[in-house]
């Protein structure tokens, strides 16, 4: 992802050898830089997987680069801002978990994609990031100017108002703090399938900016353990929309197709 647009693109890899990493990464660099901003700097944390990345920004290093073309983190701070992508994305899948439509990231990613890189920004004057990518010099000025003038910069996800609906998230506290929580991290069904209300919220005895939110009498939860469900939600699956799509092969359909096979075989004898 790029930093100061948030444009992105998810990829779902076979598995994680140098050169299928390393195709991903030529792809989105080479994408990136078809808006107009070649790209300068890599920054990842120390993980094995991101090797690929000192290869893939060669291609973009200029005379005056003398030095590394990619940073790694020692501490994880600069990159939480990816943490913030993975954990955005993650949402967004969890919601096909959930209703059952499907479990296959590969299926849903390219359009999870397409949908970030149009959402509207709050933070960068409500525009996309496609449309960020698309600014001059001094479009861009002045909306970096516009983000350093906010007053209070958000933190976190954004309060739920009382009335609100809201899924409740169906792990308990002992499985998000402890080693119980690992086998439900990334792609799982957290989220309720009941939907609740918000009665009540209340702000934490130590901290006003944060509330506890109330669906029943002595039913209350944090913040990050409520999912908003918004007031207009879409009944069907607009089929007609997804880009990409696997053909998954059933048993009862592998077992017709293998006895089609037989009787063309007998045929031909």
């Amino acid at each position: 992802m790029d930093c100061w647009s948030r444009f992105c693109h998810v990829y779902a890899l076979d598995n994680k050898k140098f050169e299928t990493v390393l195709k991903a990464m030529e792809h989105f660099l080479s994408e990136f830089a078809s808006y107009g901003f070649p790209p300068r700097r890599i920054l990842s944390d120390k993980g094995s997987d991101m090797q690929p990345a000192s290869r893939a920004i060669q291609k973009y290093r200029k005379a005056k680069d003398t030095g590394p073309m990619v940073f790694k983190s020692v501490t994880g701070g600069p990159v939480n801002i990816v943490e913030g992508l993975n954990a955005q994305i993650q949402r967004k899948m969890q919601v096909f978990r959930t209703s059952g439509l499907t479990d296959d990231a590969s299926v849903i990613l390219d359009d999870i994609s397409h949908q970030v890189n149009n959402q509207k920004r709050p933070d960068r004057g409500n525009l996309t990031p496609i449309q960020l990518l698309s600014l001059n010099k001094e479009e861009r000025d002045r909306v970096n100017n516009m983000y350093r003038e906010r007053d209070v910069v958000p933190s976190g996800l954004r309060p739920i108002e009382v009335g609100a609906t809201v899924r409740v998230l169906m792990m308990t506290r002992k499985q998000q703090k402890g080693s119980m929580g690992a086998k439900y991290k990334g792609f799982a069904p957290k989220w309720s399938k009941d939907t609740f209300v918000v009665l009540k919220r209340t702000h934490l005895a130590r901290n006003e900016t944060e509330y506890r939110y109330f669906v029943g009498v002595h039913q209350s939860y944090f913040r990050h353990e409520l999912l908003v469900v918004p007031k207009v939600t879409d009944k069907a699956v607009p089929n007609q929309y997804i880009r990409h799509k696997q053909n998954v092969i059933t048993e009862e359909d592998y077992e017709m197709e293998a006895e089609w096979e037989e009787g063309s075989e007998e045929y031909s004898d």
